[in-house]
């Protein structure tokens, strides 16, 4: 099942009762993602959540740019498409499941 999400950017602000994740172009229209209690890991995790859409937008460019790269007829650009694919073993694997992962497909 796809599941879609609120679009980007996200940001945090500090409240009350702690931190609240909130679209970024309706500060004070009261389109709030989530609370988050305010002890400092969870305000660490507040700013990992409210950059989860750019970290997405930015993985499913970067894959898309490697895939047109890899397709490239030059084979010099083909084998560093090959070498860029197998730095850090499997990272391409990696960043398409982790889109997969955000979009509900796993």
């Amino acid at each position: 099942m796809k599941t879609t999400h609120t679009p980007g950017p996200w940001g945090t602000i500090i409240t009350e009762e702690g931190f609240t994740i909130y679209h970024e172009d309706s500060v004070g229209n009261g389109d709030h993602i989530m609370a988050i209690p305010g002890d400092p890991e969870s305000q660490a995790n507040a700013r990992l959540i409210a950059a989860a859409p750019d970290l997405l937008a930015t993985v499913r460019d970067l894959v898309a740019t490697l895939e047109k790269l890899c397709k490239e007829p030059d084979i010099t650009v083909r084998q560093a498409c090959v070498q860029a694919q197998n730095l850090g073993g499997t990272s391409l694997y990696a960043a398409r499941a982790a889109i997969a992962k955000a979009e509900g497909a796993l």
